[in-house]
Parts: structure tokens; sequence; C-alpha cells
């Protein structure tokens, strides 16, 4: 690894549990930066991430956790696009996806049941 890597923290707030695993309260994460490329870290504990602070710190002695690898190459394939002037998203397209609440806006015709009680 080399570059200097800068890094912003954010915590994030979710409206209602994530998933029956997720621990309640705010989410930690964080933007990273190096060179012209900007990806992110943001651990799930719950499903075998080390914590935010773990990954910051094994980045800060030079070496990587598997989030962060990827977060590192994520930095670097961001960086190539921006220097070529392309988006990473153009030519890709956003498959349909599902919504989370029992009050979907218009257009949404998925759904996605996890072991309800009631339907809506």
């Amino acid at each position: 690894m080399s570059g200097v890597i800068w890094y912003s923290e954010y915590d994030l707030q979710p409206r209602r549990a994530l998933s029956a695993l997720a621990a309640p309260g705010p989410r930690r994460g964080a933007l990273i930066r190096i060179g012209g490329g900007f990806a992110d870290i943001h651990p799930w504990p719950e499903f075998g991430d080390a914590p935010l602070d773990a990954q910051i710190a094994t980045l800060a002695r030079g070496q990587t956790t598997p989030l962060t690898r990827r977060s590192l190459e994520m930095a670097a394939l961001d960086a190539q696009a921006r220097d070529r002037g392309v988006s990473l998203f153009e030519g890709v397209s956003i498959p349909e996806s599902h919504w989370p609440g029992d009050d979907p806006p218009p257009g949404f015709d998925t759904v996605k049941l996890k072991s309800i009680e009631r339907l809506p």
C-alpha cells in the first residue's frame, strides 16, 4: 500500500432495525480518499468485520483487512475512472429492488418478506 490515505468518519442513524442481527444504534463508517479516488469503509461487526477503530488502526500500520482491501481496490478504480473522466456507473443498469416498508411509493412492485406475522 502506498500513498497517504485521508479519511473522515461518519455515523448513520438507521430509521428502523437493519436486520435481525444488527445491533441497534448508529452505524460507524469512514470515507477514504487516496490520491484522486474515493471509497467507503463501513464495517458490519455482526457479520464478522472488525469495528471501524480496528479497521483504521490496521490501515495505519500499513496492513489491511478483507474490508479495507476491497475499499482500497475501489478507491483505485475510482481514481482511474476520474482520471479518464468516466463514471463507474456508465453502462451499469441498476436492478429493480424492493421497498422495505409497508407503504411503498408508486412504482415499487416487488416485495421482500421475512418472517412476518401479518401481511400489511
